[in-house]
């Protein structure tokens, strides 16, 4: 079996996704985050995507990283930020999954890498970046999907992007509920 890390493992989705690999008899699963996991059966490395050290630890003796962590906002927080997390902080993971021979890196980015406004029917793959995007959030993940997809070798680091798109269900803590919160209102 294999040796997986999940970065952003307890987020939103990278909890959920623990949850799912734990079941999965892997060798080792550890998950990277700002804070200790919150379960206690999981191999936890507490870090910043920012600091290259941190991560490179975390990336020591695996073969898979899922790279779901990120700095989620539209329009509220500095770019500056969104850049520093989103951008730098994913070049980091991509050094340290190349120096520590890593050979899979799946990132979590978003529709918002293509999203101008424009209605997305039967999107795929060859969708182009727009011109502009709408929001720093959107440029970031654009610049961090390039900087992935442009680390992929045949012989070394195989890399991917799935593009999310409007996640909730259990565990959510920001999405789902103030849109219930809201119709609740009125």
């Amino acid at each position: 079996m294999e040796n997986v890390l999940v970065i952003g493992g307890n987020g939103f989705l990278g909890f959920a996704l623990v949850q799912a690999l734990k079941r999965s008899g892997l060798r080792t699963l550890r998950s990277f985050d700002l804070s200790l996991s919150p379960d206690p059966t999981i191999d936890s490395a507490v870090g910043d995507l920012r600091n290259p050290e941190q991560v490179l630890e975390a990336c020591a003796g695996i073969d898979t990283v899922f790279q779901t962590a990120s700095l989620v906002d539209w329009g509220l927080r500095s770019r500056e930020r969104l850049m520093a997390v989103n951008v730098q902080g994913n070049r980091n993971v991509i050094t340290a999954c190349q120096r520590s021979g890593v050979r899979r890196l799946i990132y979590t980015s978003s529709i918002d890498v293509v999203f101008d406004r424009t209605p997305i029917r039967n999107g795929d793959e060859s969708l182009p970046y727009p011109k502009r995007h709408l929001d720093d959030y959107g440029h970031s993940k654009a610049l961090a999907e390039q900087d992935i997809l442009n680390a992929n070798t045949k012989d070394g680091l195989q890399t991917c992007s799935l593009r999310a798109a409007g996640m909730y269900g259990p565990g959510d803590r920001t999405r789902f509920p103030s849109i219930l919160n809201a119709a609740r209102a009125g």
